[in-house]
């Protein structure tokens, strides 16, 4: 929830102008990643891998912000069948240096398929990472909220790969 809140305030105050918005600023982020589950998850559940694929807007040097879509497929444990997250975000990302650390953020909700009685949640990612020009390594931690009270929330710690496509570099 406290992340919720501070990401909400950020992007209501933020006054973005995606006039400034060109190929030298935009990229295509493509990235493989995979997690391990945690709390009730973890007895159902096994290993997720999933790809993701961003578009992201650096608005300053050290700000990025963008959209995402991915999917995550945790192996089922046993008799259990798969479950299948397909998240759809806005993200934020925050660069203090050209290369080296970020931190980020990405809010928004998941469509969920293999997991009995909901069919999506709200989707949480913070993560702290590694960034350079073409590739960004990070860690992360998932959390899909599911909208019935009666499921168990999803939860898990991961890392990732992204590779950045670069339209044209200033």
């Amino acid at each position: 929830m406290l992340a919720l809140m501070v990401s909400s305030s950020m992007f209501s105050k933020a006054q973005v102008d995606f006039k400034k918005a060109d190929e030298t600023n935009t990229w295509l982020k493509i990235g493989l990643n995979t997690a391990m589950p945690i709390t009730d998850f973890y007895n159902t559940n096994t290993l997720g891998l999933g790809i993701d694929a961003s578009l992201q807007f650096l608005e300053t040097k050290a700000s990025g912000i963008g959209v995402k879509v991915g999917l995550l497929n945790y192996f089922g444990k046993d008799a259990n069948a798969d479950v299948t997250a397909i998240p759809l975000a806005l993200m934020f990302r925050y660069y203090p240096e050209s290369q080296g650390w970020f931190a980020g953020l990405e809010l928004g909700y998941a469509f969920l398929n293999g997991l009995e009685g909901t069919s999506g949640g709200y989707f949480g990612r913070p993560q702290i990472g590694l960034h350079y020009d073409y590739w960004n390594f990070f860690a992360y931690y998932d959390m899909i909220l599911t909208e019935e009270t009666d499921v168990m929330d999803l939860q898990a710690f991961g890392i990732g790969v992204t590779y950045n496509v670069r339209f044209k570099k200033k």
